[in-house]
């Protein structure tokens, strides 16, 4: 029982707003010695949990692109277009881009769309361009309110249709851990139709929150308004081409005499890079992960005791921006657009391609190789794009270089939380938090009341999401606890949809944590939020309304 320790480490230093990598780092090492798991083996649990979750931290490879067309006036274009259009309002552009989102999920085309690639460049600033032109000007409160409700329409439209996909983690995830565990043999295909109705329900509940943003914009006053075959290419190159811009960044800082935190940002960064270096060796097996474990921990130190900071970021006025958005006009959507295109096409055709007979592409790499090769396609683009003479001088490759540096920074820390919280994970299953649940849960269930047990275990996947902001990691746990001996043995429930509507229900509690980084932190920081809980808020309804969706089918369905 003392391993829950660590669980209550996690919710203590949330509530006093402690730094979370600290928080979840020290939870980790706190757990994992209750349970007497020895040093080096801590580090190797967070070595190899940094080096097999590089995959979280892809999304600043488009970065340079975003900062560059941002820099020429690519959001100022957007309201300029989406002006033009009449019957185009905030809520509706955000719920068209839900179902999009939701719809090419669903097919396994996760990377096309996200805050980076899509939200801040395009769909926040045609939502707000569509409510200025019908409202007039907008006070900071309106604006953070609609940036909460477009990183929204991003998260549950991925969360809740990419479950639908057979291929997707969550659900391979579920088949390698319940199949190896206990012996079964589930088929994905069955988990994710299960999916379905919690990704049917998700759009019927989130949809309409959406369109209400019309309503109650229209509602405020003015005043208030304001077999495998060896591939040729792995996903390895990506991840190496990412630690190369980290240390870029940290040269770029470094030779920032104004920067606050020079010393200290610098060096997180550019050991974040040579970590991404180094992780390639750790998963082939070549180098020994507690190396890579010393140097994460010097990095949440880093963080932790606030050596990284953010620097000037300077870039072009808005003046300067507004006068580059009418010389360059819709051009500017080009480079944002080659993004996904690219990255569909190289999703859809890569796998089909071999070479001497072995494939092009290590399987389950096409998403992460087109996400890659299409920012550097689109980077290419924009430079050639905005070569013309202009107020502001043609770009060289230390623009964008500047303006990638000013969204990570904004970013900052929280860029590796992520992967702390996949490594939180590995050590509280290691040390058997799944069965010190098991126990309590023991005690407070009502003997044979079905109801209570599915509750239990949907409403304590969502919660220990929330603790753990991943609800990878909660899975392990709860279903050790809850999801298998008592639904499924006691009750002879059947496994396909307890487990998958199970996962989907820690996907509830994912949208209302701050630990969730990537999908609530991110999003508020790359949006420049003033409330960066703005998309937790935005989510909340939605997540309490899908988690009862998911008790009562669960109950249906199941037994």
């Amino acid at each position: 029982m003392y391993v829950l320790i660590g669980v209550g480490l996690v919710v203590v230093g949330f509530a006093l707003r402690i730094n979370p990598l600290l928080v979840v780092t020290v939870a980790g090492i706190a757990t994992a010695a209750i349970a007497r798991i020895g040093p080096v083996e801590i580090l190797n649990a967070f070595g190899t949990g940094f080096a097999g979750s590089r995959s979280v931290t892809t999304f600043v490879i488009v970065l340079p692109v975003i900062g560059l067309i941002e820099r020429y006036g690519l959001q100022e274009q957007a309201k300029r277009l989406i002006s033009r259009l009449k019957s185009m309002t905030t809520g509706r552009i955000l719920a068209g881009y839900m179902v999009i989102r939701q719809v090419t999920a669903a097919v396994g085309l996760n990377s096309i769309g996200g805050p980076a690639q899509t939200v801040r460049p395009l769909i926040y600033p045609m939502a707000e361009g569509a409510a200025v032109e019908r409202y007039g000007p907008l006070s900071l409160r309106m604006r953070d309110k609609i940036k909460g409700y477009a990183s929204s329409a991003d998260t549950v439209g991925v969360f809740f249709g990419e479950d639908i996909f057979v291929a997707i983690g969550s659900i391979l995830l579920i088949t390698s851990f319940v199949d190896t565990t206990y012996g079964l043999a589930l088929e994905p295909i069955d988990l994710a139709l299960w999916a379905i109705p919690t990704g049917v329900a998700a759009l019927l509940i989130h949809a309409p929150q959406l369109l209400w943003l019309d309503r109650s914009s229209r509602a405020w006053p003015l005043r208030r308004l304001r077999r495998r075959r060896r591939p040729v290419l792995t996903a390895e190159w990506l991840y190496w081409l990412i630690g190369a811009f980290f240390v870029a960044i940290a040269v770029h800082i470094l030779r920032d005499t104004e920067h606050p935190r020079r010393l200290g940002s610098a060096a997180f960064w550019g050991l974040l890079g040579i970590s991404f270096f180094y992780g390639t060796f750790v998963q082939s097996g070549q180098a020994p992960a507690w190396l890579l474990g010393i140097v994460v921990l010097v990095m949440v130190v880093l963080a932790g005791f606030g050596r990284v900071g953010r620097g000037k970021g300077r870039t072009t006025t808005p003046e300067e921006r507004t006068s580059l958005a009418e010389r360059f006009g819709n051009k500017l959507f080009v480079p944002a657009l080659v993004v996904p295109i690219v990255a569909v096409l190289i999703a859809l055709v890569g796998p089909l391609i071999s070479i001497g007979g072995e494939p092009l592409l290590a399987e389950g790499s096409a998403t992460l190789t087109g996400l890659g090769i299409s920012a550097i396609v689109a980077l290419v683009v924009a430079m050639r794009l905005l070569r013309p003479p202009s107020p502001a001088a043609p770009p060289s490759l230390g623009v964008p270089l500047r303006e990638s540096s000013r969204l990570l920074e904004a970013i900052g820390w929280a860029a590796l939380l992520p992967q702390m919280l996949s490594t939180l994970g590995s050590l509280f299953t290691q040390a058997g938090v799944g069965k010190a649940v098991g126990t309590i849960a023991g005690w407070v269930l009502p003997e044979g009341s079905l109801l209570a047990a599915v509750a239990v275990y949907a409403i304590g996947m969502a919660a220990f999401t929330i603790i753990m902001g991943n609800a990878f990691a909660a899975f392990p746990i709860m279903t050790a606890a809850v999801g298998w001996p008592v639904l499924v043995q006691t009750f002879g429930g059947a496994p396909a949809p307890i487990f998958a509507i199970g996962m989907l229900s820690g996907f509830c509690g994912t949208l209302a944590t701050p630990m969730a980084a990537n999908f609530n932190l991110v999003p508020a920081a790359l949006l420049e939020m003033k409330d960066k809980y703005g998309p937790i808020k935005a989510q909340l309804p939605t997540a309490g309304l899908v988690l009862l969706v998911n008790i009562g089918v669960m109950y249906v369905v199941a037994f």
